[in-house]
């Protein structure tokens, strides 16, 4: 039996993880999501009895971290609504760890960014340091590809965000994690098919999400041209200053306003011929890369260097450009409706067959297995295919 140990949230955004879970139990009985903040601890002792391998998802961490810190029940983009006191996940982190269970960490995907929550350092689960977490770690589920992360140190300087400057390093927090983990399953964004769906074009081109350089360099690429976008008041994307006051609100109304958002966001991309999608300066594949052809809009993208192993191809699913000279293509595309339609259709047929929720139930259900048999080390995509890896031999699908 392998075993998914979480503690249930919401968030602002459709997250990966509940789609998920739902699905985990009809595809194999198996594989089991638990929700521990609905379990006691000696429930949750016999179920880790009961299991060969055990997933620990960072939502777990997130909410031992929280409940040490006192700092209720919100934390970043998601919201808690059972949380357990300190002790709890103390003695059930400590009972895991001093159990004979082979243990796999999931960086979590409940952050639509994702890339962050791998900060190792600033988890202090209840007391266990980390390192000695670490220690008991067999394997981990990275958020995207680890070896293809931008070090901070080789971000373009144009693109450098005024955070770089205090922040842990990505790509050495994924090595810290990395030297202590003989496994490793590729699990990146995935798109609900209930979320598909198209809508008549108003604008030209969109540039959603947080403000990152790159996104400001690209709308200011287009500035006194014809070019339309969406005019966006009221519902602008927040930065982390007002993000803290709406928390502090309580869960429900800082729930509809950053639900609202999401709403608007998805109404702009859908009515927009061309949407720009970048994951800043770093360069990580952030959900709009799978958001943006669900919606019917061409993808107009700084893409991360591995993007092909996905299976988008530059020309084919979408249109590579720096962001600092978007107007070029962004011209030649809206002179091209036939491309339009084309790139559309490349890109919607590829997320449809790689890269929904059901697809991507399949692939980590299939690499856990895998892994509990001690017939893999790794799990990751390469050249738009999602293969199982022993060594550097290709194990069957």
């Amino acid at each position: 039996m392998v075993t998914i140990l979480f503690n249930k949230t919401y968030s602002y955004v459709p997250s990966n993880h509940p789609y998920l879970f739902q699905h985990l139990s009809k595809l194999n009985e198996r594989v089991r999501a638990v929700d521990a903040g609905r379990h006691g601890l000696v429930e949750l002792y016999s179920i880790i009895d009961a299991s060969n391998l055990i997933v620990l998802d960072q939502t777990l961490l997130n909410s031992s971290d929280m409940s040490s810190k006192k700092q209720g029940r919100n934390h970043i983009h998601m919201y808690f609504p059972v949380l357990k006191d300190a002790v709890f996940y103390k003695s059930l982190l400590t009972y895991l760890f001093d159990s004979s269970k082979k243990i796999i960490y999931w960086a979590s995907l409940t952050d639509p960014h994702g890339i962050l929550t791998v900060d190792m350092a600033k988890i202090l689960t209840a007391g266990i340091s980390v390192e000695s977490m670490l220690n008991r770690i067999d394997g981990v589920i990275w958020q995207c590809n680890s070896a293809t992360i931008t070090d901070l140190k080789n971000v373009d300087p144009l693109y450098k965000e005024k955070w770089f400057d205090t922040a842990e390093n990505p790509s050495a927090s994924f090595a810290t994690i990395k030297r202590h983990c003989r496994y490793e399953i590729e699990m990146i964004h995935c798109i609900e098919e209930q979320e598909f769906h198209s809508r008549k074009k108003k604008w030209d081109i969109d540039i959603p999400g947080v403000q990152y350089s790159t996104r400001k360099m690209a709308g200011k690429s287009l500035e006194g041209t014809s070019i339309t976008r969406p005019v966006k008041k009221n519902i602008s994307y927040w930065n982390g200053k007002v993000n803290s006051l709406i928390l502090k609100a309580g869960f429900l109304p800082s729930t509809m306003i950053f639900r609202n958002n999401y709403r608007w966001m998805r109404y702009f991309i859908s009515r927009s011929r061309i949407t720009f999608v970048c994951g800043g300066g770093l360069k990580y594949f952030v959900r709009k890369f799978v958001e943006v052809p669900a919606f019917e809009s061409v993808m107009l993208a700084y893409p991360p260097d591995n993007i092909a192993d996905y299976g988008f191809v530059d020309g084919e699913h979408y249109l590579k450009s720096d962001p600092a000279n978007i107007k070029p293509i962004v011209e030649m595309l809206l002179d091209s409706p036939a491309k339009q339609e084309e790139l559309i259709h490349n890109a919607l047929l590829l997320a449809k067959k790689n890269h929904t929720v059901q697809v991507r139930c399949r692939q980590l259900v299939k690499g856990l297995q895998l892994i509990n048999q001690d017939k893999i080390d790794k799990a990751c995509f390469e050249n738009g295919k999602f293969i199982y890896l022993c060594g550097q031999k290709k194990i069957s699908d």
